[in-house]
């Protein structure tokens, strides 16, 4: 078996301090992580996938004196394959517990997932924020501005995100950054691991807790955004990078805060309806006008009022099509943009009462056969 250069992985000297190997491991698995991935080609997940492999492999090694010592005296086969790293670790390890697994990790680690060494890679970022922002009919045909409020968790200014000083291992979970709950059912042992609910899986507690934060390392910010909506946007979402809630690792990087554009009911109005990309309104026309084929004036919400001549005999039903003003479908897997458009649908503008003249002339028309 090829012996495996973990100092070449991980990128230190062999002199490196604990620190230095956690430090770089911490920054390889960030960069391989799978939210980095997105967009890349499946060769190149591929080989990200591997990459992690190699790097937590490293990383089990090099952080345990006694494993070190065996490998700088033995080499990497005197822990057999990648399997055996698994093994020893305990039954199973889900890198990205709790994210999508677009790898296919859970498969590779099992179900029993736990951290035995190093943070896991989704505390290396923090996370998004989605915020449903209502729009009307005038903001999806002509794109708009809208300045939003919201709350962020942000670490905070008295502690600097540690939560206190004297830091000690937690009593509740050992270090770990979680509690495991074990049951039986059926002469079946069950277990059950989560965060730890006293250290919020940070795996240690501070013999003097920071009051402004609850030993938390967080504190809640209101932050003020300004979000632009391209003309047409429709189920597309707007993403601002680390506008979201920041990371519990000092390494980490704060997460998104994610713009999910939703029509406002309560102002789309009872004349407008939505028929997939296409915005359609019902507008009135005077009999007349329909049947003569005059020149009304139609009015696309946020833009100029603009003459259109009726086709004689319009009937109720028959559509006034202005293309490419409808909502924006995207297709990101391919690239390609498709818009619909917006639709007016001619309807009668009946009386309700009708005068003596309106009566007279419509009992002669009946005389006519129309």
């Amino acid at each position: 078996m090829e012996r495996k250069d973990y100092y070449k992985i991980l990128g230190i000297d062999k002199n490196a301090s604990q620190e230095e190997i956690k430090k770089s491991y911490r920054a390889l698995c960030l960069s391989l992580h799978p939210d980095r991935q997105v967009g890349k080609s499946e060769a190149e997940k591929k080989e990200a996938e591997e990459k992690f492999k190699e790097v937590s492999e490293a990383y089990d090694t090099l952080s345990d004196p006694a494993k070190k010592r065996r490998y700088d005296s033995r080499g990497s086969e005197a822990f057999g394959g990648f399997e055996d790293f698994f093994r020893d670790m305990g039954g199973g390890y889900d890198p990205f517990m709790g994210h999508t697994d677009p790898f296919g990790f859970s498969d590779i680690f099992g179900e029993r997932s736990r951290r035995r060494n190093g943070p896991r890679p989704e505390d290396f970022k923090g996370k998004d924020i989605r915020m449903n922002i209502p729009l009307t009919v005038e903001d999806i045909v002509n794109g708009c501005k809208k300045k939003v409020r919201y709350k962020r968790q942000v670490r905070c200014h008295v502690c600097h995100g540690k939560g206190g000083e004297n830091r000690v291992t937690c009593p509740y979970c050992h270090g770990t950054g979680f509690e495991t709950e074990v049951s039986w059912h059926n002469g079946m042992r069950y277990e059950n691991s989560h965060t730890c609910t006293h250290c919020h899986g940070k795996g240690y507690k501070m013999e003097k807790p920071c009051r402004n934060c609850n030993e938390t390392g967080f504190e809640t910010r209101e932050e003020t955004l300004d979000i632009a909506f391209q003309p047409g946007i429709g189920s597309s979402v707007t993403m601002y990078s680390q506008k979201g809630n920041e990371s519990r690792d000092e390494n980490g990087v704060p997460g998104s805060f994610i713009a999910v554009p939703v029509i406002d009911v309560e102002k789309l109005g009872p004349q407008y309806d939505i028929d997939g990309l296409d915005i359609i309104e019902n507008i009135k026309v005077k009999i007349s006008d329909a049947l003569l084929g005059k020149e009304i004036e139609i009015k696309v919400p946020g833009q100029r009022p603009e003459k259109h001549k009726l086709s004689e005999g319009t009937k109720p039903g028959d559509h006034i099509t202005k293309y490419g003003l409808g909502i924006l479908s995207e297709d990101f897997e391919y690239g390609k943009k498709k818009r619909g458009n917006y639709v007016f649908v001619v309807q009668y503008d009946l009386p309700t009462k009708l005068t003596d003249k309106q009566r007279l002339f419509i009992e002669k028309l009946a005389e006519t056969g129309l």
